[in-house]
């Protein structure tokens, strides 16, 4: 066997020696162009939030809303005329994700509810009002305060969330007062609901349950049974889903009613 003369022949450099090194480097361009566009769209799907601190609960409702945000109301006693904001959260000037909640604190009693939680309801005939196109918080206590049920249901469809998009009966149709008023709410499609603790409402009067019930994010029905006993008449007795259970806001909860 030859050797060669220059000495031992250097061994043929592998074509993979570059591989591991070339993988870094692909791995760590591939994580900057991740990063960069992370950080590219980072603000692309918030807003900023609206002030509504002085409105009245509707007029806030319906300017947040149409921003793009959904709301959550809670009641404290205040020198304010009742029903209007006196603190929001997030607060003005916040940027928020489409459909983030924004949590109104509105002037009145705890559980009172948009004049639509009193125990005492009118009697006698009442005139079916219009509703189509309010936003169904402030359609459901407009209702409650004529003495009427309403039961709200969503539909996939309309372009306002959270609105009145059909009613049935039709507006100036005379009714006698706890007749129930069927009330389609708008969901746009493709709108991204947020997950809601349901909250508990037994015990609580019917109406009370209803107005909390759609300020909490979810519609309502409410059927009738007899009362076990004169104390619970016109009371909650029970509901479904249960109290706790995680839903998407504008869920219905079914209430059972004493009679």
């Amino acid at each position: 066997m030859s050797t060669s003369p220059a000495g031992e022949e250097k061994p043929a450099r592998s074509p993979f020696w570059g591989w591991p090194v070339r993988i870094t480097v692909v791995a760590a361009v591939v994580a900057l162009i991740v990063v960069a566009v992370i950080l590219g769209r980072g603000g692309d799907d918030k807003a900023i939030v609206p002030s509504v601190v002085g409105l009245g609960h509707a007029a806030a409702d319906g300017t947040l809303v149409s921003n793009g945000f959904s709301t959550q109301i809670e009641r404290q006693p205040s020198s304010e005329p009742s029903g209007i904001v006196i603190g929001q959260d997030p607060v003005a000037g916040a940027q928020l994700g489409a459909g983030g909640v924004v949590t109104l604190t509105i002037s009145g009693e705890p559980g009172g509810g948009s004049g639509g939680g009193s125990d005492e309801q009118p009697s006698g005939p009442v005139e079916m009002p219009d509703v189509v196109g309010e936003q169904y918080v402030l359609a459901g206590a407009e209702l409650e305060q004529q003495g009427l049920v309403p039961d709200t249901r969503v539909v996939e469809r309309g372009r306002t969330w959270g609105a009145v998009i059909a009613q049935r009966p039709r507006p100036g149709t005379t009714l006698e007062a706890g007749e129930i008023v069927q009330l389609d709410i708008a969901l746009p499609s493709g709108f991204n609901r947020l997950d809601v603790p349901v909250p508990d409402l037994e015990g609580l009067t019917a109406a009370s349950a209803r107005t909390t019930g759609h300020e909490l994010g979810f519609t309502m029905r409410t059927e009738e049974r007899e009362a076990p006993s004169l104390d619970l008449a016109g009371k909650v007795l029970s509901q479904e889903p249960k109290p706790g259970t995680t839903v998407a806001e504008l869920s219905q909860i079914r209430i059972v009613v004493g009679g």
